[in-house]
């Protein structure tokens, strides 16, 4: 019977570990818009066109964020549903090798079983 391969359980654990703590760190480097807008004249085009950057900037992060949420709960999905196809090959290849063994003792005994003895026959003629 073959192991599981945890080496790949590992390194999905290390992956998930680092995908969240550069959401982490990501998210505690956003400034905020007051910050930004106090170092810009207010009513400025250019103070109107960060915000509107910003803003953007916010949203399509807010949307890739989300993207990797349903990406994340599609691999552990995913995980879970190759975990439990490892698990059944390696039922079958339990079974595969008993079923085998069966096999071999059924074809050993009709070797070792005796030949029925030849009887000679006389004719009368």
């Amino acid at each position: 019977m073959k192991s599981l391969d945890f080496d790949l359980d590992g390194r999905m654990s290390s992956l998930e570990f680092e995908w969240r703590h550069a959401y982490e760190t990501g998210i505690a480097a956003r400034p905020a818009p007051a910050r930004i807008m106090a170092k810009i004249e207010d009513g400025s085009p250019s103070a109107e066109l960060l915000e509107r950057r910003w803003f953007a900037a916010l949203r399509a992060a807010s949307i890739a964020k989300a993207e990797c949420d349903v990406l994340m709960g599609v691999l552990e999905r995913a995980e879970s549903a190759w975990r439990r196809a490892r698990l059944r090959v390696a039922e079958l290849e339990c079974l595969r090798d008993t079923l085998g063994e069966q096999f071999d003792d059924m074809s050993d005994k009709r070797v070792e079983a005796p030949k029925p003895a030849r009887r000679l026959v006389l004719s009368a003629a």
